[in-house]
This record gives structure tokens, sequence and C-alpha cells, in this order.
């Protein structure tokens, strides 16, 4: 399909979103992928099969050629209107850089070509049309042809890592067809987010001046410039780890023997749990330090200094079959505070298990009963979710999210030519998260990312408990 064809093809639907829909559009998801050429193909990753690929895929995901709308009377929309669509950017060029100088770095940013990232973390209106893109590629070729690097980047206003994720999934797999003959992908999606809700009754479109005031405040330019500048000023640095999953397995085990009889920990809530503790170790550093890059405010002498943990959940599954193939915001971030001088604690494997068990039953209280109260409460009072740059309890000292990319199989993405070498979310981005990856098939291991202050980054590197279980890549 030429973008010719899907321009005329299109069908002009409006699809009501939510709050939080609206306050994630502050930040794109973004995935960088490299793919060798080690077969050395002369046709390794053919421009007009992905292209055609690309929009045979935005046919069935039309929404990111979509625009947000808030009005008084019909609510807040995203609108796909095929008289005035906001196309995603489309941009193939090449590089002097040859694939192996890429490979050599461990994939390393900054031997990556100076503009593969070519949208920026936060969305903001692009310089030829005016309107804040929800999707934007770029695929870099390597010096004769010797692999390929893809820069996705989406808004997550119009989806989470989920619905992300699909779309990338959806591209390879048309492309595939146009390759190598592979069977036509069919799955639908479902865009329309009362799925989400206890009853469609509960959308509510009619908006009173205040509400209508409130949220296009919330979805400003002036809101995502000022998140786009606090990001260059913070300065933050990042560091990818590879942690070995044989040493995790056997830490797992060792938790699992201190944590109550009958408790059920997945691996990914030990890793999350020694990734907390890791975190709160460098903030008390930092603290003790004075190194504390952010100005505090006045406290109490009593005051407990507290750390936050929240884990992202996909409320997908409650929802069954209907909601397996949804593309929206899915997600609840259930968290729990602790006390920062008990997650600070020395690191052992009883430590790990009291905060492994705590991140367990957050993510055990979230049932189908309670999302749907909540996308529920969403639509009735809209200002009851907010998303601040910043902690708003002052005795905070550490807020963290950790997600894991695992779920999405983003190594399964194959364009008819291969897998990845490799693939990551964009790095040194905001503080927004630590973002839990999975390393190339066969492998079992995981990749670790964390991005902070440079004082934080150092005191990570000196954990002598992590850095035994977790190596530098880069």
């Amino acid at each position: 399909m030429t973008v010719d064809e899907f321009t005329g093809s299109v069908v002009s639907q409006d699809i009501h979103v939510n709050v939080m829909d609206i306050t994630v559009t502050c930040y794109n998801t973004q995935l960088i992928s490299f793919y060798e050429n080690s077969a050395g193909d002369t046709d390794f990753m053919d421009s007009t099969k992905l292209e055609k690929g690309f929009y045979r895929a935005l046919s069935a995901l039309p929404v990111y050629a979509g625009e947000y709308r808030v009005c008084e009377r019909e609510g807040v929309k995203l609108v796909v209107d095929k008289n005035n669509l906001n196309m995603p950017g489309y941009l193939e060029s090449t590089s002097d850089i040859p694939f192996g100088s890429i490979k050599a770095s461990n994939y390393n940013p900054k031997s990556w070509p100076p503009g593969l990232m070519s949208d920026r973390a936060i969305p903001l209106p692009d310089a030829k049309t005016g309107k804040t893109k929800m999707l934007s590629v770029h695929i870099v070729r390597f010096r004769d042809n010797s692999g390929v690097a893809l820069f996705v980047s989406g808004c997550h206003g119009v989806a989470d890592g989920e619905g992300f994720y699909r779309f990338i999934q959806r591209w390879a797999d048309e492309t595939r067809v146009l390759v190598d003959g592979a069977p036509a992908p069919t799955e639908g999606f479902h865009f329309d987010r009362a799925i989400l809700l206890d009853s469609p009754d509960s959308v509510q479109k009619a908006l009173d001046p205040n509400r209508v005031a409130y949220l296009q405040s919330v979805l400003s330019i002036p809101r995502n410039q000022a998140v786009y500048d606090k990001i260059v000023a913070d300065r933050n640095e990042g560091n990818l780890y590879r942690v070995d999953r044989d040493i995790l397995d056997n830490l797992r085990k060792e938790v699992l023997r201190s944590a109550p009889d009958g408790t059920r920990l997945s691996t990914n809530d030990v890793l999350a749990a020694l990734i907390s503790k890791t975190l709160a170790q460098a903030t008390k550093d930092v603290l003790n330090l004075g190194e504390n890059q952010v100005p505090a405010p006045i406290e109490r002498s009593d005051a407990v200094h507290l750390q936050k943990i929240s884990i992202p959940y996909n409320v997908r599954p409650l929802y069954g079959a209907p909601a397996v193939n949804y593309v929206g915001n899915a997600l609840i971030l259930p968290s729990f505070a602790h006390p920062l001088e008990s997650g600070a604690s020395e690191t052992t494997s009883e430590s790990i298990a009291d905060v492994a068990v705590k991140i367990r039953n957050a993510v055990n209280s979230v049932q189908k009963n309670y999302a749907t109260e909540y996308y529920s409460t969403l639509e009735r009072s809209p200002t009851s979710f907010a998303l601040p740059l910043s902690p708003a309890d002052t005795a905070v000292k550490s807020a963290i999210v950790v997600t894991s990319h695992v779920r999405f199989k983003i190594y399964s993405a194959d364009f008819g030519y291969g897998i990845p070498d490799f693939a990551t979310p964009r790095p040194y981005l905001a503080k927004v998260g630590v973002k839990i990856q999975p390393v190339r098939p066969p492998s079992r291991d995981f990749y670790v990312s964390f991005v902070d202050t440079p004082a934080m980054i150092r005191s990570i590197r000196k954990n002598r408990f992590w850095s035994s279980v977790a190596e530098v890549v880069f």
C-alpha cells in the first residue's frame, strides 16, 4: 500500500479519550532497533517494501494519523479526519558508519549516527505542518548496506507500550508478506475507551466550561514544552546493565526461602525489588553527601523520608478477549510507599524479600472491579488524575516506576530479514522510570536501563551487590 492508497482508503472516525490519555501526551514511546545484514543481501530491508508495509500497518491502526481535540459538547476526542490527516513522519537516510562499528561498541548510543532519533522525547509541533505528530519513523542504512537502524516514536497519548509495540509488530508482519509471501495478518484492533468502563453510559462527552479549560491546559504545547525544557535542564545520565539470568534465578530461590511460606514471587518481582533497593541506597548516599540536585523544602525534624515504588500494570487480561487487541492506554500504577531507611537497608535475601512481597501484594490488588471503577472515575472527575513532574509529597525522596518491556516481545519484529540484533527504548531520557528489557534470544538475560542524576548514577555503579548481579553494557 502506498501513501496515496492509504489516504484514499482511510475512514474518518472520532474516538472518545479520557484525561489519562491526554496527560501522557507529554511523552513519546520510542524504540530503536538494529538489524545486521549478515548474509550480505543486496535487497536487505528493501525500501519500497518497508514503506508499503508501513502504510498497510497504518491502515490497521489509523489512530496514528489522528490528532487530539477538546470541545464542550463532544468531550475529548482523538480525531481521524480523512480530509485533514495528521500524517506520520516517515524518513529514510544513509550513514557512512559501518554496522560493524555500532556492533563493536555494544550499541553504545555514542556510536549511533547523528540524527537517528529524529523525533524528540516529548511531543511538540512539527516545523512544517504545525501539528504534533502521533507517529514518526526514521530508517537509517549503514555503509555498504551492512545493516539498518529503525527508530520509531509514538505519542503515549494514543497508546501505551502494548499498543505501540503492536503497531511495530504489525508493520513487520505486513512487510514480511511482501518479502517472502508470509500469510497476511488479519487481526483487527479496538480503539473505544468505553471497553474499560463499568458501563458505556459512563462516558462523559458533554463537559462544563471548567472541565474544558482544565483539559485544554493539560493538552497544551506550553505544557509539553515545559516538560521538554525540564528534561534538558536536568542533564540526567544513563547506564544500561545486563543482568545474568542464572545469577538472578539463584537469587530468587534464596529470596523465596526468606519469604513467608506459600509466597509466590515472579522473577520480575525480585528484580524490581533489587532495583528499588539499589536506588534507595543511592538516594541515601546522595542525601548524606549533600549532592541532591533538587532544592529540598524545609521539613520538620521528625519527618520520615519515604520511597515510593510503582509498577505499571496492563489491565487488558482482566477484561478477557474483548480487550486483547485494544489500542489505547490500559495501564494502572499500583504503588506503595515505605520508609527510605528500610528500602536502603543492606541488600540481603531477607531485605529483597520484604520489598518483593510488597510489590507482589500491590500488583495483586488490581482486579477488574478496581480497574473499571478507576477508569469510570476518570470519566466523572478528570481533575482527579494528574501526572506531576516531581513527587508532590516532599517526604518522598525516591519515587521510581519500574517498567518491564519483556512482555512486548521487541525481538519478534521480523520484517522478512531476521529479528533485530539489538533493540532498546530511547536511552538518556527523562527520569521517568527504570526499564527492564529482554536480551536478544536465545539469551534469557535481562537489560536494565537507569536514567538519573550524575550523583545517583555514580552511586549505582559503586553498589557492590548490584554489580554482583549486573554488568555495565554502556
